[in-house]
């Protein structure tokens, strides 16, 4: 499980004329520089789990193996 405190959550929006407003979450692991980017889920809250999801996974496989 990933600190909390070692993570920087960033949330991009925008709207084009026409268009459905977009959105874009990354997530920021500070002490190894790995970053995620998740969009396109039904919610906010959806798009952060999905992006810590993937940084836990990348995390996973950079440990040594036992």
């Amino acid at each position: 499980m990933v600190d909390w405190n070692d993570l920087r959550i960033d949330t991009y929006r925008s709207q084009g004329a026409s268009g459905p407003i977009d959105r874009i979450v990354r997530v920021t692991h500070i002490p190894s520089g790995i970053v995620a980017v998740s969009r396109g889920k039904a919610t906010e809250a959806e798009d952060r789990d999905a992006a810590i999801a993937e940084i836990e996974e990348k995390l996973r496989g950079a440990e040594p193996s036992s």
